[in-house]
């Protein structure tokens, strides 16, 4: 089923145009619809009130959000998440379409570093394959070009752009929050500012982790934070069991989706995944990823601290390794493992796992 909706704000008139894809079943019952939380950057500012079309049957009901959550209304018929993908911008016009795809048969292939993985293009920060040459715990190489990660797109040339197209990119995840992806709460901007929104040829979603800061002064904030994005609350000392009940805690539910785009997307493409700078929610995504592929944690660590080195802070460059040793460390005391994780706080089932880790561990 495919659902089409939009999203007004009424404080300054900012419409989009989305694809509700994915309707849950009744083992996803009391879930939310995740992605509409991000896009309204849990502030509760916005308003969310439309018909649902369903493109074979009409119209099947309504979605409203409010501060307090989201409600799903009308004759939805299934009380299950809600997987969003922005349409936003998207370019339809033929000619268009033909000259972006002259570029790309024009373009080189980009320059990969032997030794790193990292991807030489100048438009855009931090961007390299995930996992290169690396290998699980039973000493096979995963696949390492499965995905790319990075800093944000918002500033690829056309050049650029088309040369990730021409490397096989057909899915982009967006981990930014709504307001940094087009400044809708804040900078008045009406038009999103990542490349890739734009382009026929990619399917781009905007599924947020919610990591409020960057700026980290020690160990214990940087791993709180981190903590709080997937579901724990350090204060309470709990994971919290209502998942995606609060829009303070919907970590979790964006990570169900996540994993969800991940083993849905084209078999046959790359998927890149990015939030600003490439380091901390593309770091948190990068580490479950590497983790379910069976990567040790040491090198997840490692690999963590490498990739945060090319655009951190000089304070929090001094104790990210640990950071994220304790942090997969204490998942797998909580849970049982990184994969008990996702499959039993975030409601990620058997099947979507076996996709996911596949995709970069065949063997496994």
């Amino acid at each position: 089923m495919t659902c089409k909706f939009s999203i007004l704000n009424i404080s300054n008139d900012f419409k989009e145009e989305f694809v509700v894809c994915g309707l849950g079943n009744s083992k996803n019952k009391g879930k939310v619809a995740v992605a509409l939380l991000s896009a309204l950057s849990c502030s509760g500012n916005g308003t969310l009130a439309t018909s649902v079309p369903n493109k074979d049957s009409g119209i099947v009901g309504n979605v409203l959000t409010t501060s307090l959550g989201v409600g799903l209304g009308g004759g939805l018929g299934v009380a299950g998440t809600l997987l969003i993908q922005k349409l936003l911008c998207k370019n339809s016009s033929g000619k268009d379409n033909l000259e972006n795809k002259d570029l790309v048969n024009k373009v080189a292939l980009p320059e990969v570093d032997k030794e790193t993985g990292v991807i030489k293009l100048n438009s855009v920060k931090n961007i390299r394959y995930l996992g290169w040459k690396m290998k699980d715990k039973n000493g096979n190489l995963i696949n390492d070009k499965a995905f790319i990660r990075s800093g944000n797109t918002n500033n690829l040339t056309p050049e650029d752009l088309a040369a990730l197209k021409k490397l096989g990119v057909k899915t982009v995840i967006d981990l930014r929050m709504n307001d940094e992806i087009c400044g809708f709460l804040s900078a008045k901007r009406k038009t999103p500012m990542d490349k890739f929104c734009n382009d026929p040829d990619v399917t781009y979603y905007g599924l947020g982790i919610p990591v409020t800061t960057s700026s980290f002064k020690n160990f214990n904030e940087m791993y709180c934070e981190y903590c709080a994005a997937l579901g724990y609350d350090t204060q309470a000392n709990s994971w919290n069991k209502q998942i995606g009940s609060s829009p303070m805690y919907f970590g979790p539910n964006q990570i169900w989706a996540i994993f969800d785009v991940i083993a849905n997307a084209p078999e046959d493409g790359k998927i890149l995944f990015h939030c600003s700078h490439g380091k901390d929610r593309t770091g948190i995504l990068s580490a479950l990823l590497l983790s379910i592929a069976g990567i040790d944690v040491n090198i997840v660590a490692k690999n963590f601290v490498d990739c945060y080195n090319q655009n951190g802070n000089n304070v929090a460059k001094d104790f990210t390794g640990v950071v994220m040793t304790q942090f997969i460390s204490d998942l797998a005391n909580t849970w049982g493992g990184v994969e008990s994780y996702l499959t039993k706080c975030c409601g990620i089932s058997p099947e979507t796992m076996k996709k996911v880790r596949q995709r970069l561990n065949p063997k496994m």
